[in-house]
């Protein structure tokens, strides 16, 4: 019976130790605004970040639009994420470093045993003393730092350690670092000076977590072996008494002792049904691979395995998690957000909210999707696809027919083939292919595109006017493809290097401007 104490506590005792050792170890999140999540590497389902919560070590740390994160540590280290940015928190022996995957971040730090740095990809950035400074990552993977306050050392795979001091603006990229020339500035565009609607201390919302702990701690003590307080309070079974007002108590005659076995044998009801439904997870033409997938909630519909042709049509309520894939022939309506963890083939999808494609969208000639929301994917080929808010693409559109009201982004690779519509405007890093037509249309309506391709119907909220300060951003190169915007028209033939932004001559509707420099120019000069 002793025994069965002593595990007991020492089970409380370790779970407390390791909610105190995370909030030491972590960085507090004091200010969070629109979505923030967290995911951890042997991990499948992003927790989402809140006020009061910790970025742990091995965190990626993902913002959605608008969304705003300012976090801080025991050493006063401080953090800010803005929209859309990416990092990966990287805490273990000897090193403590962010390392900026997408968009912008600003750090503060100071001097601590173990330096607070950051990487981009092509340098190590360690601060000497007390420092605060940015940096903002283009898609070219170089880098632009904005140092405000004290000394950097940076770490170049060919320069080695370049050492800069406050104020300063630099690039860093392939050739080395150096200072940032004019026309690059206007690439920095995030805003860390987020309006707090609280304003609460690192302190504060620390003792707060400590204050919850020890009522939790409290909450524990009635597993104890000893209980504090008067004679009357307990009863002296055997021997002498630990200490004063100390009192061994009787479990023999508690009736609380029949808690114990009962939460043990709850804990083990759980722990077998969570392995059984992991285990019928697997066994689905797309199980899990990667840790528990039972998270449907009343919420969340979840589909395990993949959706075909022999399912009926699929219309859903609710936030809609699909783990395998959407193949020929397959049918959804959806009122909400949908999650595709596997790739969407000659499928026909009306989604009314946001979508995610998790392995990009090969649609064969067949798929037509319509999405209300944003849409974001690894890649598309040869689908029609029409969406009312903003596009982000990781690879590469092929062959495809695209039209949305916000911004079509490709992140890594082209744009080749087919026709890209974009209300707002389009960037990506190559543009174009000497084996086949791409057309790109700048400044109309997602409605009125689609219509005029003669596409089908939508029902979608359509821009007032035609949007005059549409751009066109490409990084890499710029190859046999045509641009239409309003009445101007421009074919480019000859490969042009980047990077290259046109706009429409608001003068002239029939032409278009086109700003930038080639690559064999210093950009310095």
């Amino acid at each position: 019976m002793k025994a069965i104490e002593r595990i007991w506590l020492s089970v409380a005792l370790i779970l407390l130790s390791g909610a105190s050792l995370a909030a030491e170890t972590g960085f507090l999140v004091l200010h969070q605004k629109g979505q923030a999540t967290a995911l951890q590497p042997n991990k499948v389902v992003p927790r989402v970040l809140e006020r009061g919560l910790t970025v742990m070590a091995w965190d990626r740390v993902v913002m959605g639009r608008g969304g705003e994160l300012l976090a801080e540590n025991h050493h006063r280290e401080k953090l800010w994420l803005a929209s859309l940015g990416m990092v990966e928190w990287r805490k273990e022996e000897g090193v403590r470093r962010f390392i900026l995957m997408r968009g912008a971040l600003q750090l503060q730090s100071f001097q601590t045993p173990v330096p607070l740095e950051a990487e981009v990809p092509y340098g190590i950035l360690k601060g000497k003393g007390e420092s605060l400074y940015r940096l903002y990552l283009q898609h070219d993977e170089s880098a632009i730092l904005q140092l405000e306050e004290g000394t950097l050392s940076v770490q170049h795979p060919s320069e080695g350690e370049v050492k800069v001091e406050a104020p300063a603006e630099m690039l860093i990229d392939q050739h080395g670092v150096r200072p940032l020339p004019q026309r690059q500035k206007e690439a920095s565009r995030a805003i860390f000076d987020f309006r707090l609607e609280e304003q609460t201390t690192y302190e504060e919302l620390a003792s707060r977590q400590a204050k919850k702990g020890d009522e939790e701690k409290k909450g524990d003590d009635a597993v104890s072996s000893t209980v504090r307080g008067k004679a009357s309070d307990a009863k002296l079974v055997e021997g002498q008494a630990d200490g004063e007002g100390e009192y061994r108590w009787d479990f023999a005659m508690n009736p609380w002792f029949l808690l114990i076995p009962l939460v043990l044998g709850g804990g083990l009801y759980e722990y077998f049904r969570r392995k059984r439904v992991a285990m019928e997870a697997s066994n689905t033409p797309s199980g899990s691979e990667n840790g528990d997938q039972s998270y449907e909630t009343e919420d969340i519909e979840v589909i395990r395995g993949n959706l075909t042709a022999n399912d009926p049509p699929l219309k859903t309520r609710k936030v809609t998690h699909i783990l395998g894939d959407v193949e020929d022939g397959a049918s959804i309506e959806a009122d909400h957000d949908v999650l595709v963890k596997g790739c969407v083939q000659g499928a026909r999808m009306d989604c009314r909210a946001g979508l995610r494609v998790e392995r990009g969208i090969n649609g064969q000639g067949k798929a037509v999707l319509k999405v209300k929301g944003d849409l974001s994917t690894s890649y598309i080929s040869d689908a029609a696809v029409v969406c009312q808010g903003s596009m982000q693409v990781d690879q590469a559109i092929r062959n495809a027919e695209v039209a949305a009201n916000g911004q079509v982004e490709v992140f890594k690779k082209s744009i080749v083939g087919g026709w890209v519509s974009s209300f707002q405007g389009v960037s990506c890093a190559e543009l174009g292919s000497n084996f086949g037509e791409t057309e790109i249309l700048l400044g109309q309506s997602a409605l009125q595109v689609w219509s005029e391709k003669e596409k089908g119907e939508v029902d979608f909220q359509a821009p007032e006017s035609f949007n005059k300060k549409a751009s066109l951003a490409v990084m890499e190169e710029w190859i046999s493809a045509t641009v239409v915007h309003g009445e101007a028209k421009l074919e480019q033939k000859d490969p042009l290097p980047g990077p290259i932004k046109t706009r429409i001559d608001p003068t002239d509707r029939t032409r278009l401007q086109v700003e930038g420099f080639r690559k064999d120019e210093d950009p310095s000069n």
